[in-house]
């Protein structure tokens, strides 16, 4: 199935996020879940330049269809990033997220960085815009995202959510099948507790950072392991 995009969303003024919902078919938002859900593609692993985007090279790694589709939408992903941003843009960070109900959870507040440059040398390097793509379930209760601009409240920790939306300054997007989140890469953000999701199917997303420069280190072309470390790693898990 084609994947539905619409024209190139822009980060509004204020805030520095773009909620773009419909920008996957609610169908292969499902698909592309139970892909997955299947195979999910871990932090801190996966950084793929733009102008090598190898469905072939991903699916040594993934599923040929998740791979596929991972081409596919990081192209698209560049095309409707601001044309300032295409201009600089050298590669992708990869990876999803799994959240099970969990509805006493506080809210992680963090800004994407560089996490091996802060953890060993305290610098929070950012990318030049994160991305966020909700994948599912349909019809879940909680899991959105709060995105905050002001820097009231620290990040790398935890708070609870009515202390971040406490006037009016989170701007929280949901967490419904196949809408895209776009967002300055410096901007603070955490996913709220899931309250509820059907048939225990987990809330998933799949995020892609993009970078002026490389980060991390990915001595195999795309990924911090071979292809053969990164299949034993995911048996033994």
């Amino acid at each position: 199935m084609a994947t539905a995009i619409l024209t190139a969303p822009v980060l509004t003024d204020d805030d520095g996020v773009g909620e773009h919902q419909g920008f996957l078919d609610p169908a292969e938002a499902a698909r592309i879940h139970r892909l997955c859900r299947d195979a999910p593609i871990p932090s801190s692993l996966f950084y793929l330049p733009v102008d090598a985007l190898d469905a072939e090279a991903i699916a040594e790694y993934l599923p040929l269809p998740l791979a596929s589709f991972v081409t596919v939408y990081l192209r698209r992903l560049l095309a409707v990033a601001p044309a300032a941003m295409r201009a600089r843009a050298h590669g992708f960070e990869l990876w999803t997220t799994q959240a099970e109900r969990n509805p006493a959870a506080q809210v992680y507040l963090h800004v994407d960085c560089d996490e091996q440059l802060r953890v060993d040398h305290g610098v929070v390097r950012t990318p030049m815009l994160g991305s966020v793509l909700y994948l599912g379930p349909h019809g879940m209760r909680g899991g959105e995202t709060l995105f905050l601009a002001s820097h009231r409240f620290a990040p790398f920790a935890f708070h609870e959510r009515a202390a971040l939306e406490a006037g009016g300054g989170a701007r929280v997007v949901v967490a419904e099948p196949g809408t895209l989140a776009l967002f300055a890469g410096h901007v603070a953000h955490g996913r709220a507790p899931v309250i509820d999701h059907p048939d225990g199917a987990p809330r998933i997303t799949l995020l892609a950072n993009l970078w002026d420069a490389p980060i991390g280190r990915v001595p195999h072309g795309i990924c911090a392991l071979s292809p053969a470390d990164f299949h034993r790693r995911r048996e033994v898990a």
